[in-house]
């Protein structure tokens, strides 16, 4: 499986919540929990179960870094907490690498004021904030 999605990370499948059109799909992704919400069809046709071996499949661009460990009032579902790992600045943006507290790396691509904004740099505690409906289930 060949992505462009920067952030492509092995999980097993730990639970499978279905509503009337979407499931809840929480991932073990290394030492990490990553809901996905996805379809039903996409559910029954992808197999998913508890257990299964996919992938959470994360476009850089939509990964938003927050300085701190935890972000309070905000509705999306994933945030976890690491390190700047690196700051790869561009003209126009950054793409900066997450060490997660379980060693695993994320990458998030924003803007480079944002990333000034911010003041990141090697060894900023950040927390990578990501929608569930952002994490796509594959299947190799």
């Amino acid at each position: 499986m060949k992505l462009s999605a920067r952030n492509v990370i092995a999980s097993k499948v730990l639970a499978v919540e279905e509503g009337a059109v979407n499931a809840h799909i929480v991932l073990e992704a290394g030492s990490n929990k990553l809901s996905s919400t996805i379809t039903l069809e996409a559910t029954k046709e992808l197999g998913l179960e508890e257990g299964k071996e996919v992938y959470a499949i994360i476009k850089s661009s939509n990964v938003i870094v927050a300085k701190g460990s935890k972000v309070e009032g905000i509705s999306a579902r994933n945030q976890l907490a690491g390190k700047v790992e690196s700051v790869d600045e561009g003209a126009v943006s950054a793409v900066v690498r997450i060490k997660l507290e379980g060693g695993e790396v994320i990458s998030s691509d924003i803007s480079l004021q944002s990333a000034k904004d911010l003041g990141l740099e090697d060894g900023t505690e950040v927390v990578a904030i990501i929608k569930s409906t952002d994490v796509i289930v594959g299947i190799a």
